[in-house]
């Protein structure tokens, strides 16, 4: 065929000549077949394969016909032995083929098996190859959800064969027809679909056939995949466009059709065109409104209606089109895109929405409107919602009432007492008591912030009336702590008002220092200024104010010994005094004096875990030293601290050790607190793919910043309001980029830095004030200019060079000094 011909007029040519092949009676077609393949093997390859197809078809089985392959009859085979293996019957025929069922006849175990035998009259060299990738394909794929392989090879008669798992079951379609399974069942079901593809994607294979024969559903409900007979590996050499490539029209996704290269976003579409079938009843041909000769145009041209549009229109009990309306409808539309770049970025990630569907949460082929959220957040926790809705209620009837009351004439003063005493009451069960709870609940950054600020306004004005309350300060000076940490406590899910929250924090240690200096007796007020110093001192350390934030410390650390001193055993307290030397170390600026002072808190820290093996929080702080220590000894490596180049092998090879250890103690905490914390876990997995980097182990560095990633791409999901996030997404960023540049792939880490340079320089906007944020946007900037300087390219590179001067200046007009990149960047 003239190759100037597009791939409509290729179609049509198919069409034709298919209309043509299905007049002739059975016997007559494959010398039709033989014929064209003289004069053009790769249509007449295309034919068998659309003939075989549509013989699968529920409307074509209606006229059915038989191609006659020139395999050995039925019989022939029957009784036949093919390596260690009986063929004992006939499962079934299709496709360039047939399937028989065998048994292992050599004495070392029974098995039950299927061999697939494939037509040798078409055993081209294109053949040869799809045979053999087929079989390397299926050999390398050891998934619950995957057929599996065990032998392969070709007969002295030249004929193909598999030996493959035996399935008992159905066609997806048809389990999900004859077991009457509800829309959750088929979810799930197609949930193990996703699965089974997702991890083939992960060995770098493409499937490029899905479609629901190839689905099978065994009697226990457990999904397996078949046929990867046309699948392809993502190598080198599969990169190349692959026209005409072999494929089931009605499943195949618009680059297929239109002849362009396959890559893992067609099997999005393909899934995406199953699933709708599932939901709908629908066959492709039905979902497009269209003849299946007018299918393929549909598929590149036409936009299906929404699954809900399509049950509309024959609505009865079993046909409701209530539950797809909205997410499920959105989903689908979303993986059929016509652009594959509009589809979900992997199968990975269509199946992680229909996840969040299952289970209430936002997702996100939904439009994210406030709205949105906060219904999917009120539905799943109705309950909550709904007691703290009741509180606020309480509170504010609580306070009319009190402010009534204190008008009343003198005999009335003691009900206004006692008002007084309910509101309070309410307040601090507001910020102690459901702030806490609410605060474990996915997404409730917001709220959290609303409802203890509303909580401190009352506080506040109950406080007015009682100035040398003591224990009325410490509520008080506690709920200011609490919205500075919502507002912007660092390395925890906050809102990045940074500015806000220094104020807060601030608030919370004048009063308890009032509160400390009217009563010097109460150890306990000592205790909660300790608490304030310490996140007051953290804040100051972010806004570059690190001789503040050292005498902060300082304060705390000799009011903390002063306590210890009155009270030996007193665990908590020497925890809180380690915690306060490991705030210490992180404002050192002198790189050796800060990791003495975290080594120096290890020993201390380790002689406490023995007495007490079991306390989670001896070994989160085990988990947070040895990441601290990891951290310090890579930075001091990088900057050529550590005097030559043995040394520094010697420093990152205890930099991985300790990577390593904080991981072992992160995991140790989890399991004795049943609690997970993903952000901590996260934060371990990608320092330790820091520390791989610099002693080259690149593979494995890879492996552990995507899990680390997958963990923020959660905690992301959960609570979209969380802007402390973005500061750990940006040092993924800075990994993969600089894993790119080490394996040489530069076009790929530029791209990765403008990435990252977008989202730092949005998060500026946002927060001016993070000096963390600007020394991103500066690293970024200045790597770029590294990269493409070694490129030769000057004048891209002078374009980051003024973004880095411009952030440069940002910085020492907003934090008076100038950046040295004193993060470790």
């Amino acid at each position: 065929m003239d190759v100037s011909e597009n791939d409509f007029d290729r179609w049509q040519k198919l069409k034709d000549i298919f209309t043509e092949a299905i007049e002739l009676a059975p016997e007559s077609r494959h010398v039709y077949l033989s014929q064209l393949r003289i004069n053009d093997k790769t249509l007449s390859d295309e034919l068998a394969e659309l003939i075989a197809s549509e013989e699968e078809s529920e409307e074509f089985l209606k006229k059915p016909f038989e191609i006659n392959f020139d395999l050995p009859s039925v019989q022939n085979y029957i009784g036949a032995r093919i390596g260690n293996y009986k063929i004992t019957r006939e499962i079934g025929r299709g496709g360039m083929g047939a399937v028989f069922e065998a048994t292992r006849q050599d004495d070392e175990f029974e098995q039950k098996v299927a061999v697939k035998l494939t037509d040798n009259s078409f055993l081209s060299d294109e053949f040869r190859r799809r045979f053999n990738n087929e079989r390397q394909i299926l050999a390398a794929l050891e998934h619950p959800n995957i057929v599996r392989l065990f032998d392969g090879g070709i007969l002295p008669n030249q004929t193909p064969y598999f030996v493959m798992e035996y399935v008992e079951g159905v066609s997806l379609k048809n389990y999900c027809r004859e077991n009457a399974i509800d829309l959750e069942e088929k979810l799930d079901l197609f949930l193990q679909v996703c699965a089974a593809v997702t991890y083939a994607h992960q060995k770098l294979i493409v499937h490029r056939d899905l479609k629901p024969s190839n689905i099978l559903v065994t009697e226990n409900g457990q999904v397996k995949l078949l046929d990867f007979g046309i699948a392809k590996t993502l190598d080198k050499a599969a990169q190349t466009q692959t026209a005409n490539a072999p494929h089931t029209p009605a499943y195949a996704s618009p680059e297929q059709i239109k002849g362009e290269s396959s890559s893992t976003l067609s099997d999005v579409y393909s899934l995406g065109i199953i699933l709708y079938e599932l939901l709908t009843e629908k066959s492709p041909a039905q979902i497009y409104q269209t003849s299946e000769f007018g299918l393929p145009q549909a598929i590149c041209e036409t936009n299906p209606k929404s699954p809900s549009a399509e049950m509309q229109k024959e609505k009865t009990k079993s046909k409701n089109p209530k539950p797809l309306k909205g997410d499920l409808d959105n989903i689908v539309l979303k993986a059929l895109r016509k652009e594959k770049e509009q589809r979900y970025a992997s199968v990975e990630r269509f199946a992680d929405d229909i996840g969040n569907y299952l289970n209430g949460l936002p997702v996100q082929a939904h439009p994210q409107s406030f709205v949105y959220r906060a219904s999917k957040f009120i539905k799943r926790n109705r309950l909550t919602v709904s007691l703290a809705a009741m509180a606020i209620l309480l509170i504010i009837s609580g306070v009319v009432a009190a402010l009534w009351q204190s008008f009343e004439a003198r005999k009335q003063q003691q009900i206004a007492e006692q008002r007084f005493a309910q509101v309070r009451k309410i307040a601090n069960s507001l910020i102690f008591d459901y702030h806490d709870e609410i605060a474990k609940l996915e997404g409730s950054t917001k709220l959290r912030e609303k409802l203890v600020v509303d909580a401190v306004g009352y506080l506040d004005a109950i406080a007015q009336s009682s100035k040398n309350d003591t224990e009325l300060m410490k509520e008080t000076a506690l709920a200011y702590r609490k919205i500075g940490d919502v507002q912007g406590a660092p390395y925890v899910g906050n809102l990045g008002k940074h500015d806000e929250a220094l104020k807060n924090y601030k608030n919370s240690v004048s009063l308890l220092e009032k509160a400390v200096a009217q009563d010097q007796s109460d150890d306990a007020l000592k205790d909660e200024l300790i608490g304030s110093y310490k996140s007051l001192a953290i804040g100051e350390m972010r806004s570059e104010h690190q001789s503040q934030a050292e005498e902060i410390l300082n304060k705390a650390i000799n009011l903390s010994e002063n306590l210890i001193r009155s009270d030996e055993n007193n665990l908590d307290r020497k925890l809180v005094r380690s915690l306060l030397q490991v705030s210490l170390g992180d404002g050192e600026m002198d790189l050796n004096k800060s990791l003495l002072i975290y080594k120096k808190s290890l020993h201390d820290t380790k002689k406490l875990f023995l007495p007490y093996p079991s306390d989670f929080r001896i070994t989160n702080l085990l988990a947070k030293l040895n990441q601290r220590i990891s951290t310090r000894l890579r930075w001091i490596g990088e900057q050529g601290k550590a005097g030559g180049k043995q040394a520094t092998e010697e420093v990152y090879r205890q930099s991985v050790e300790h990577a390593y250890q904080a991981i072992r103690y992160q995991e140790l905490t989890v399991n004795l607190s049943g609690k997970k914390n993903d952000w901590k876990t996260a934060v371990c997995y990608a320092e330790l793919a820091s520390d791989l980097i610099n002693v080259g182990q690149m593979d494995e560095a890879l492996k552990n910043t995507r899990i680390a990633e997958k963990l923020y791409q959660g905690i992301r999901t959960q609570d979209p309001n969380n802007k402390e996030i973005v500061l750990e997404e940006l040092n993924i960023y800075n990994l993969k980029q600089k894993i790119s540049i080490r394996q040489g792939k530069f076009d790929s880490a530029l791209e990765t830095i403008k990435t990252a340079l977008k989202i730092a320089e949005n998060s500026h906007q946002n927060d001016s004030t993070n000096s963390e944020v600007i020394g991103w946007v500066g690293h970024f900037a200045k790597e770029a200019v590294n990269l493409l300087q070694q490129q030769k390219k000057e004048r891209e590179a002078r374009v980051y060079l003024d973004l880095f001067d411009n952030y440069a200046r940002k910085y020492k007009e907003t934090f008076g000094k100038e950046w040295t990149g004193a993060f470790g960047f």
